[in-house]
């Protein structure tokens, strides 16, 4: 396609890094003040409280919003806790940032004024007397921007000519970010995870989950306890706190950010030019990170003094099935040998023996739901029903559907989309989705939460975009025909084929079908905050199974 970016100076933009197209996803838990069960896992609530005193008082004074009339908590998002501030000037979003990087988080700062220019409807960030985007208290750092209007928008609430207006709309963002920019590389190489590798993990969480609902004390638990207090001790603010709790995210949707994020616009681009594996290649970028990366990934491989062998191994997963079953063997220093062999006895299991080892703890209606999956089902029944309430609900869903994706791979394994460069690329939005956007009267009043800003194939952002707004979150089935007006209005703006189109939603299920970043979030790193979109995505998965070729069909016409 026509190359338009041109590089600015000033555009000194910090990328996130995730691999394309997945999602910080609707339906996930809001973001939470985490607290702990006598069992030692995290359990979360809803944020319910305003900002402390102390802090609002610092917030207001730094960043000059005059006079306090509220401070409310904002009840959506994922990772990032918001706050909604009422003054006398107005009103400001107060976002405390837990997910991302300080530099990815002032890169956007730094872009938005000029896509405003533009015309875009963005919220105009706000920044301190020292001309700063952000202001660190207690360890914790605020960023403040304006409040925009609108309401978070339903795809089953937008006619035709919307979705087309919408569509549109994110195709003459595209065009804007390549001007704004620096120039990004055309194509991208995508390996696609796995299919052996994601059965490996999937059956050692199998056993996790076995283990934990046979009421065996979870490793990870425990693991994450102990990594959590030695790199996070408590401030007394409430929220979560920030313990690089980043899902990562990639073409198609599968998380792997935190392997590898960039450290500039500039760089991004160069990196996204020559990628050292593939875009989403999860296994081999997590085992051969970039040196001095500093985020998650090699946190968890340099953890802070104090951190247990048992953290570095839990925060290291298996890259493969022959040292799956060596670490299995092996289990980490202080874990349960009982649930070391739980998990050994499962590692080389099939998929009617997984849902077996959660079944006795089922109710009985779900009992024999699971046992219909064992005989390659693929229509959910009722397993994936509603959104896990407690660890145990976890527990007991992750299991049947882990069988359940094992029956998939097994069927469909020989259809993994070939590895190669895809095309068209470019800068993209990287989380454009119902709890980023903002809609009054069928129109966008507000584009939000840009810290996810990265160079990415075009047609993935698209049918990630799709796919959330369109099917609930994941909670209903695609709608087609709002699915169809959406990528026409996007095509008007950006010239992108029906084949491509298609190989980009090829990859995205293939990533939907192989992804473990929630299970690892839960069973490794101890955050429940994403259990419930476990749920949902499984749920879009057997139903995008089942419907593949009617999602070509509308892509291609």
């Amino acid at each position: 396609m026509p190359r338009r970016s041109r590089c600015r100076a000033s555009c000194s933009l910090i990328a996130c890094g995730h691999r394309t197209g997945a999602t910080r996803p609707s339906g996930c838990t809001p973001p939470s003040t985490p607290t702990r069960a006598t069992d030692g896992r995290w359990i979360t609530a809803y944020p319910t409280k305003p900002l402390p005193t102390d802090v609002l008082g610092k917030i207001v004074d730094h960043f000059r919003l005059g006079r306090v009339a509220a401070c409310r908590p904002v009840p959506t998002g994922v990772m990032n806790l918001n706050w909604r501030v009422t003054t006398d000037a107005g009103d400001f979003a107060v976002k405390r940032l837990t997910d991302r990087s300080p530099e990815a988080f002032r890169a956007a700062q730094d872009l938005l004024p000029r896509l405003a220019e533009l015309g875009f409807p963005v919220p105009a960030p706000r920044r301190t007397a020292e001309g700063s985007a952000l202001l660190k208290i207690n360890g914790f750092r605020y960023g403040v921007s304006e409040w925009l209007p609108g309401a978070h928008p339903s795809g089953a609430a937008l006619d035709p000519e919307t979705c087309t207006a919408l569509g549109d709309l994110v195709g003459r963002l595209h065009l804007a970010l390549a001007d704004l920019c620096p120039p990004a590389p055309a194509r991208l190489l995508d390996v696609p995870a796995s299919a052996e590798q994601t059965c490996a993990d999937l059956k050692r969480y199998a056993g996790l989950a076995a283990a934990r609902l046979a009421g065996i004390a979870c490793p990870a638990a425990a693991t994450a306890d102990a990594a959590e207090r030695a790199a996070h001790p408590p401030t007394g603010i409430g929220g979560t706190p920030a313990r690089a709790a980043h899902p990562p995210t990639g073409i198609g949707g599968t998380p792997a950010r935190a392997a590898q994020p960039p450290t500039g616009i500039a760089e991004t681009a160069t990196r996204a030019a020559q990628p050292p594996t593939g875009i989403t290649d999860t296994a081999t970028r997590a085992a051969q990170p970039p040196t001095g990366i500093t985020d998650t990934a090699a946190r968890a491989a340099q953890p802070p003094t104090g951190i247990t062998d048992t953290a570095t191994r839990a925060a290291q997963p298996p890259t493969g099935i022959a040292e799956t079953a060596t670490r299995t063997a092996h289990p980490p220093t202080g874990i349960a040998e009982t649930a070391g062999r739980a998990a050994s006895s499962l590692a080389g299991a099939p998929a009617e023996t997984l849902i077996g080892a959660v079944s006795d703890h089922l109710p009985a209606q779900r009992s024999a739901q699971a046992a219909g999956v064992s005989r390659g089902a693929v229509d959910p029944g009722g397993v994936l029903e509603g959104s896990p309430r407690s660890s145990d609900d976890f527990d007991r869903l992750a299991g049947a559907e882990i069988g359940r994706r094992l029956a998939l791979l097994e069927r469909v394994g020989d259809q993994r989309p070939p590895a190669s460069e895809v095309e068209p690329c470019g800068w993209t939005h990287g989380d454009l989705q119902p709890l980023n956007l903002l809609m009054d009267r069928g129109r966008v009043t507000g584009i939000l939460d840009w810290d996810r800003l990265d160079v990415r194939p075009y047609g993935l952002e698209v049918l990630r975009t799709a796919t959330i707004l369109f099917s609930g979150g994941g909670r209903t089935a695609l709608d087609l025909g709002r699915t169809a007006c959406f990528v026409r209005g996007y095509r008007g703006r950006v010239p992108i084929t029906g084949a491509q189109l298609v190989d980009a939603a090829d990859r995205r299920w293939w990533t939907l079908a192989c992804e473990t970043w929630h299970l690892k979030r839960h069973y490794d790193e101890g955050d429940n905050r994403c259990d419930s979109l476990f749920t949902t995505r499984s749920t879009f998965l057997h139903w995008w199974t089942r419907h593949r070729a009617d999602v070509r069909k509308i892509l291609d016409s």
